[in-house]
């Protein structure tokens, strides 16, 4: 007996079910977690299921590549805003910090962008080259707009943007690629390095002595 035919809304409802499984893959296990049968069992279908919805496993990750490049510049579109409608140095502050957070809670997403970038990349996905390039676009333009106003050191606004990113990533990097595997440099230790990294990339680029009174400020 043939199974019913899904409404369009029924189809766009388990893609995106789809979509969020395999995200959780990718975030437990990196994108070689992700398996037409991992996804199956995840969602407690049989795995010729999938093939209802997505044609393969690359058009799944070009899928799922596409809808977090939507929502990651959906969030820059609302930091960009909140810099021109208020204060362009928290949200500075706040762009920088989101590394690190993206470093504690899904580590595997963090090592997949920064860390094993030189790799090629998964099929389906975009190149990390390409995200990257896309952070210092955001970054650059956040930076200019606070040379702008005068909050921040008038300088190359691309070089800034990259001697920020570079300050801020260089010893998260270190700690995933385990450079950094001291005790010390671990809990509390990590934590203190971040936060002293964040507060040397603001004091870059708008002077120590306001970084240290933001830093005072956000803490």
């Amino acid at each position: 007996m043939p199974r019913p035919r899904r409404s369009p809304e029924e189809i766009a409802q388990m893609r995106e079910r789809m979509l969020d499984a395999a995200l959780k893959l990718l975030r437990e296990g990196g994108p070689q977690a992700i398996s037409i049968r991992a996804l199956a069992e995840r969602l407690g279908v049989s795995h010729m299921v999938f093939y209802t919805y997505f044609d393969s496993r690359a058009e799944l990750l070009r899928a799922l590549s596409h809808r977090q490049r939507e929502r990651v510049g959906q969030r820059r579109a609302q930091m960009l805003e909140r810099a021109r409608q208020g204060d362009v140095v928290q949200v500075v502050r706040d762009a920088l910090a989101h590394y690190a957070h993206i470093s504690g809670h899904v580590p595997r997403i963090y090592e997949l962008l920064l860390v094993h970038c030189v790799e090629s990349s998964p099929e389906g996905f975009t190149k990390p080259t390409e995200i990257l390039a896309h952070d210092l676009e955001h970054l650059q333009t956040l930076i200019e707009l606070g040379m702008s106003r005068g909050v921040f050191v008038s300088r190359d606004p691309r070089l800034a943007a990259k001697v920020v990113f570079a300050i801020v990533n260089g010893p998260l990097i270190l700690i995933h690629s385990g450079r950094l595997t001291d005790e010390a440099d671990a809990g509390r230790g990590r934590d203190e390095l971040i936060q002293e990294s964040l507060s040397a990339a603001m004091a870059y680029v708008i002077g120590p002595q306001t970084a240290e009174n933001t830093a005072d400020h956000t803490e």
